[in-house]
C-alpha cells in the first residue's frame, strides 16, 4: 500500500527491554524504528542494511556472542544522540535489536581505545554476564569519516573458538598450543 506503514520483521528494544514503537509513519514522513525519530529518506533507506548485517553475522558465525554498531551522538543523523544497535544470539533468534544509549559505552575502555588508536583492537578475555557463554573477547573496529571518529563496530566472540587451535606432530608428543592476551595471560588449548 503506497504511503502506508512499511512491514518490518524486526522488534527494536531499548536497554530496559522495552519495545520502541515509532509514532506516526503514514504519508511521506520517514521515521526510524531504531531511534523513533524523523529522518531523511536516505537515512531511512540505510537503516535496514545494518540490522540485516547484524542478523547475518549472528546467524552465520557460531562463535559470535553479539555484534553491534555503536555511534557517537549525531553521527547517524543530526539530533540523534543514541544510535547503537546491538544483537546477541538470543536477539537474532527473536529477530530483535537492542539500542543502547551512548552513556552506556562512551567511557568504556574498548570504545576509548578504538577512538584513540584509530585501528582494530582486541579486549582481553573477560567473563560474559551470561554464565553459559564463558570467556569472551571483543574485536573493535573504529569508524572514521573524513578523519572524524564516528563510532565503532563491535564483535563479541566466545573464547571457545580457540578450541579449534590445535598443533599435532608425532615427533613431539608434548607439543601444545596456547593463546595469549595482551597482558601476557594465556589460555592452553
Amino acid at each position: 500500500m503506497a504511503g502506508g506503514v512499511p512491514s518490518n520483521l524486526w522488534t527494536i528494544k531499548n536497554e530496559e527491554d522495552q519495545v520502541i514503537r515509532p509514532q506516526n509513519m503514514a504519508g511521506t514522513m520517514f521515521r526510524s524504528r531504531v531511534v523513533d525519530a524523523v529522518i531523511p529518506a536516505s537515512r531511512y533507506a540505510m537503516r535496514k542494511p545494518p540490522t540485516d548485517s547484524l542478523y547475518s553475522a549472528m546467524v552465520h558465525n557460531e562463535s559470535y556472542i553479539g555484534v553491534g554498531v555503536l555511534l557517537e551522538p549525531n553521527a547517524f543523523h543530526p539530533g540523534i544522540e543514541n544510535y547503537a544497535p546491538y544483537m546477541s544470539k538470543d536477539n537474532a533468534k527473536a529477530r530483535t535489536v537492542v539500542v543502547y544509549p551512548y552513556s552506556l559505552y562512551k567511557e568504556k575502555d574498548y570504545y576509548l581505545k578504538a577512538k584513540e588508536s584509530k585501528g582494530l583492537s582486541l579486549t582481553d578475555a573477560y567473563q560474559d554476564h551470561n554464565e553459559d557463554v564463558g570467556l569472551v573477547v571483543s574485536v573493535v573496529e573504529p569508524i572514521f569519516y573524513k578523519e572524524e571518529f564516528k563510532g565503532v563496530v563491535l564483535i563479541d566472540i566466545s573464547m571457545s573458538v580457540f578450541e579449534m587451535v590445535e598443533q599435532k606432530d608425532q615427533r613431539f608428543s608434548t607439543l601444545y598450543s596456547s593463546v595469549f592476551d595482551s597482558k601476557g595471560g594465556f589460555f592452553t588449548v
